[in-house]
């Protein structure tokens, strides 16, 4: 397409436009436009996405613009993040030259852990200075998930544009290429849009995230992403326990939820790995404990999985995934043993962050419950947008931390 490099070289120019005028903006419009990473282009020898440029034109903007301003914080990054931050960049680094492809995990480790920590920092600075901005970058992660949503709900209405073999099975992708990236995406936003519901007394707003709630939960049910479903209920159910108010709610649905398992094999079996999809990941997580095995301290690198896997495949009537699908096994194959430590603290700092939950970090908090709960049978964090996603939520929790932090004394 011979316009393709001119739309892109205008939308980073109107995207530095917004972050130069107020890099608030800039944020909050990355955090809104996430599935940009599925615009691809190639910047001399280096392959490069849109959301990739649009977060290094935020971050050189930031170092520019809020830097040397003052009045700031004394340090961008709060001092309790930066040994896990440290430790998760190192294994990233070392897992780079454990990989097979260097050239290929290069491309991953900036693009998942480099870029989407870099944000972080500009994310946590930025709501320490304005802690007002957190709704606003929440609602922003709920408008891009809108437009996730309505791109699936149109496409189940037409059946244009879904992919073989997802075209047989009637079920959506919206604009990512596979049915289970729609629930990846969605899951966290229909818990931030459930939980922001309840928070706000404006119309508007109200109005936005029930056309949010709504929607998504539409699409993911028409994605037929049953691990995003078990997560959304899962984490709502937590939720709800977790106050005195809904606490009784929590026990009747949990009722219900068991009395339903108890009376439906079918899910029964979903819900123990005993289905078709279930048996799959039960013969990887096999295989890929026999590969951990042989390289429990390195891992195999950065998107070394698939070709590490080949002597441990003895499965032959199930193909070879990208990665392990649940996240330990994920992190532990992608980063070795620094790695799992290093997201181990970061779930550590998280939780502490988060005692007790106030009402600006429950939103984040609990869309990183739904991600980690999900995790549990898919890939949650390594994907663009994911990882993205994922440093966004932790810097509104991390920022509001510091904020609560800062009243107090």
């Amino acid at each position: 397409m011979i316009f393709y490099p001119f739309v892109l070289i205008a939308l980073s120019a109107l995207f530095a436009f917004v972050s130069w005028r107020d890099i608030r903006y800039g944020l909050i419009l990355l955090a809104a436009i996430l599935p940009a990473y599925l615009l691809r282009f190639d910047l001399g020898p280096v392959p490069m996405t849109l959301l990739e440029a649009f977060a290094f034109i935020l971050v050189a903007i930031w170092l520019m613009r809020t830097m040397p301003l003052g009045p700031k914080p004394r340090d961008p990054v709060p001092r309790a993040w930066i040994l896990p931050i440290a430790l998760l960049l190192v294994a990233a680094s070392v897992a780079v030259l454990v990989a097979p492809d260097h050239l290929s995990a290069l491309g991953i480790w900036k693009a998942y852990f480099v870029e989407p920590i870099l944000v972080f920092i500009v994310a946590t600075d930025t709501l320490r200075r304005h802690p007002e901005d957190h709704r606003r970058l929440l609602a922003a992660l709920g408008t891009g998930g809108l437009f996730v949503a309505i791109c699936a709900v149109v496409q189940w209405l037409t059946g244009l544009g879904i992919p073989a073999p997802w075209d047989v099975e009637g079920r959506v992708v919206s604009i990512f290429p596979y049915p289970n990236a729609v629930g990846l995406y969605l899951a966290p936003v229909i818990v931030i849009a459930a939980s922001s519901l309840r928070r706000t007394a404006h119309r508007s707003q109200n109005a936005f995230w029930i056309l949010t709630l709504v929607l998504s939960s539409i699409a993911i049910m028409l994605s037929q992403s049953e691990a995003a479903i078990v997560a959304i209920v899962a984490t709502l159910l937590i939720a709800a326990a977790a106050h005195e108010r809904t606490r009784p709610f929590a026990a009747f649905a949990s009722l219900l939820v068991i009395f339903v398992l108890l009376n439906s094999p079918a899910l029964r079996d979903k819900l123990t790995f005993n289905d078709f999809s279930g048996q799959v990941r039960r013969s990887q997580w096999t295989e890929t404990v026999s590969l951990l095995a042989d390289h429990a301290v390195l891992g195999v690198g950065l998107n070394g999985y698939p070709s590490a896997m080949v002597p441990y495949h003895m499965a032959e009537q199930y193909e070879i995934f990208q990665y392990p699908h649940t996240i330990v096994l994920n992190v532990w194959t992608e980063l070795g043993l620094l790695g799992l430590v290093a997201f181990a603290l970061i779930a550590y700092r998280v939780l502490r962050s988060c005692e007790p939950v106030s009402l600006r970090t429950s939103p984040a908090f609990l869309a990183l419950i739904a991600m980690t709960i999900h995790g549990l049978a898919d890939v949650p964090y390594f994907k663009n947008d994911l990882a993205m996603m994922t440093w966004i939520l932790i810097a509104v929790v991390a920022a509001s931390h510091y904020a609560s932090s800062s009243r107090r004394v």
